[in-house]
């Protein structure tokens, strides 16, 4: 990045240091409004920042395609590597090979944007030879214009990008969070603890705002494998011995499942995955080729093994995992800068193929007495959960008026570059208007070839059939005349894709469903955002801060400044740790005409309903999506992660046991 793109950046965005309150109509819903702000000195504070723009810039947008030329092919295919795009198209923009003086910089997508328009010399075809590899950057045509004096998405979208393109050059960019490249780690175990940050703009009723949140994450330490096995997993203090007893290679394996090395002998090119198991022989025993075994061989290579006696460990390139290879623990090192994850060691017998419904136990949990109570209560109530049992009803769900709540939510496969690999839908709806009964259906779904995963749930309206048959033979043959339907995961510039997509496969669902001669069910379409970064607290005392209490709306000065949708954040949980993380709800459609205050009361409502957990306890967002989630993780475990199929099936919907299709069996 230039000196010239920072100054660009510093132009376009300023902010002060003031924090911005949330000043307006913040109240728990079911009580007296609670009046904060300008008139009271009950004040909540968010960590949103007021900036401001620089006028008159004018961005261009630009469609490109960055391709590698394949010898055995003999053509030009896209580079699928996000890392390996925005390498060779930095180099490019360095060296001003796109255009001498314009300012340029590239989204490591399908878009570079620019202060300068230079339609007329399109199309621009750079080529390059690059690591081995011919190269081509292809820009092929100017595909919008926005600017600062007429603030939308897209013109925020484009500033977001400049900022994170200046920010990569400081800061160590996983995802959407920043980390410094010196920060000294904490410990956590046996993994490092690093604080970074995230950070995003808003276009909220009080203007501009730079939303920023801090983050804690859990790291591999970049340390060699053994020492790490050694050391921080299994706490020896003593020098490592050359012996692990078989217990020991248990424990590791299943730590260290999916966990990605890098070995010594490549100089830390090559990037393994490690399966979690080991090799059947030791090094001396285990042959690579008819007459050479593993310690002949490194000794070759002039990696003379020191400990023998310590099996190899099962593992894959990157991307392939049908080859597998054997590689000495003791010439591994784990990746710098990798996530742990979490696990999933723990997998219920799958319910597909049987009519069997399971519950784990972690008898660790039972040793103290004191903890007896409390843990079989829990167990219980997941069990009597599972055989469609109630535990409890929250008083201000009950209606004469038959409502249907329906969450749902996609879920994608990570780093899908060749979007061979699909993603799982969900959909979770009520079997009555307390929603104390669930029903639910999973699919998979693939994105179109050559296509990044797509937010849209492609079978929505067959899921929503089958769920309207399950509530109506539920009902004594009644169907909902109401259906309140949460949606997760949808940004804002989706808004009118979901409107012209999903409400209207919604609509066609109803018109299916119910005879010709009733009317549909009045709908209100609630999008769902929990993957903001707006975070809401008081402050207690000049150095000390709390989260705000469970039941506090904010519908007002740091909302969403789209004024065709009712807008609000609301503080549903009280969180043992951390600060509290605030579901943000836009209204779509609300045919059944809800005000702003029974809006922000029914979700309350819906966020006590989960019969896994006590009375007295909430969740973050409605019962009825934190199940969906629930649920499409849990598919994702049970079905197979399969390649696209060979016919043209784009989604299918994922079925378990006939016996147990109706019952709540993905939670």
């Amino acid at each position: 990045m230039d000196q010239q793109t920072n100054a660009l950046a510093a132009l376009v965005l300023t902010t002060p240091k003031k924090q911005n309150e949330a000043s307006n109509s913040v109240q728990p819903p079911g009580t007296k409004p609670q009046q904060v702000g300008k008139d009271s000195d009950d004040v909540i504070y968010a960590n949103h920042f007021p900036c401001s723009f620089a006028r008159d810039l004018t961005f261009y947008q630009y469609d490109v395609i960055v391709e590698e030329y394949h010898e055995k092919q003999q053509k030009y295919i896209n580079i699928s590597s996000r890392e390996k795009r925005h390498q060779f198209v930095s180099d490019l923009l360095l060296v001003k090979a796109i255009h001498p003086t314009a300012v340029c910089w590239y989204d490591e997508g399908s878009c570079i944007y620019s202060t300068t328009n230079f339609k007329d010399k399109l199309p621009i075809i750079y080529e390059k030879e690059q690591q081995g590899y011919q190269r081509r950057l292809t820009i092929k045509s100017l595909s919008a214009i926005s600017s600062t004096n007429d603030l939308d998405q897209s013109s925020i979208r484009i500033i977001e990008t400049l900022i994170k393109q200046v920010l990569k050059e400081q800061f160590k960019a996983i995802g959407s969070v920043f980390y410094r490249w010196d920060e000294e780690p904490a410990q956590d175990g046996p993994y490092d603890l690093i604080t970074g940050f995230k950070q995003a703009i808003c276009l909220t009723e009080s203007g501009p705002m730079l939303n920023v949140d801090i983050t804690i994450t859990r790291f591999y330490p970049h340390l060699d494998l053994l020492t790490f096995i050694w050391e921080r997993f299994l706490q020896n203090k003593s020098p490592f011995h050359g012996l692990l007893s078989d217990r020991q290679y248990d424990q590791i394996g299943n730590r260290l499942k999916d966990v990605e090395v890098t070995t010594i002998q490549s100089d830390h090119q090559n990037k393994y995955v490690l399966t979690g198991h080991f090799s059947n022989d030791l090094p001396g025993k285990t042959f690579i080729e008819e007459q050479t075994h593993l310690l002949d061989y490194y000794k070759h290579l002039g990696f003379e093994l020191r400990y023998p006696k310590l099996y190899c460990l099962k593992a894959y390139s990157l991307g392939k995992p049908q080859n597998l290879v054997d590689l000495p623990i003791e010439l591994c090192c784990l990746r710098e800068w990798q996530q742990v994850k979490e696990d999933e060691s723990m997998k219920p017998i799958p319910a597909p193929p049987v009519s069997l419904v399971t519950q784990c136990a972690n008898f660790t949990k039972v040793q103290r007495m004191l903890n007896l109570k409390h843990y079989c209560d829990s167990l219980l109530k997941s069990v009597n959960t599972k055989l469609s049992g109630e535990n409890k009803q929250v008083a201000q769900l009950q209606t004469p008026v038959k409502t249907m709540f329906i969450g749902a939510d996609v879920q994608h496969t990570k780093n899908n570059y060749s979007s061979e690999l699909p993603s799982i839908a969900a959909v979770v709806a009520s079997m009555n208007s307390e929603c104390t009964l669930t029903n639910q259906r999973v699919s998979r779904q693939w994105p179109r070839k050559g296509k990044q995963s797509e937010e849209a749930i492609l079978l929505l309206k067959e899921m929503v059939e089958e769920l309207l048959i399950a509530f109506k033979d539920s009902n004594e043959g009644a169907l909902p005349e109401h259906v309140v339907f949460y949606r997760d995961g949808v940004d804002d510039g989706q808004f009118e894709r979901v409107q012209n997509d999903e409400v209207m496969a919604l609509r066609k669902a109803f018109q299916t469903i119910y005879p010709t001669n009733s009317s549909s069910p009045l709908l209100t379409f609630i999008v769902v955002k929990k993957r903001h970064h707006t975070r809401l607290f008081r402050v207690v005392a000049p150095t000390d801060i709390a989260n705000v209490e469970s039941g506090v709306v904010v519908n007002s000065s740091i909302v969403n400044s789209n004024t065709n949708y009712l807008n609000f954040f609301l503080s549903s949980h009280k969180p043992g740790l951390g600060t509290n993380k605030i579901g943000n709800y836009v209204v779509l459609v609300n045919e059944i005409q809800y005000s702003l205050s029974e809006l922000e009361e029914l979700t309350y409502s819906l966020c006590h309903t989960d019969q896994r957990i006590d009375s007295r306890l909430s969740e973050s967002i409605p019962s009825v999506l934190h199940l969906a989630d629930a649920a499409a993780s849990k598919a994702r475990q049970l079905f197979d992660n399969r390649t696209r199929p060979s016919n043209a099936t784009r989604a299918e919907i994922l079925r378990v046991h006939e016996d147990m299709q109706d019952t709540p069996n993905m939670f």
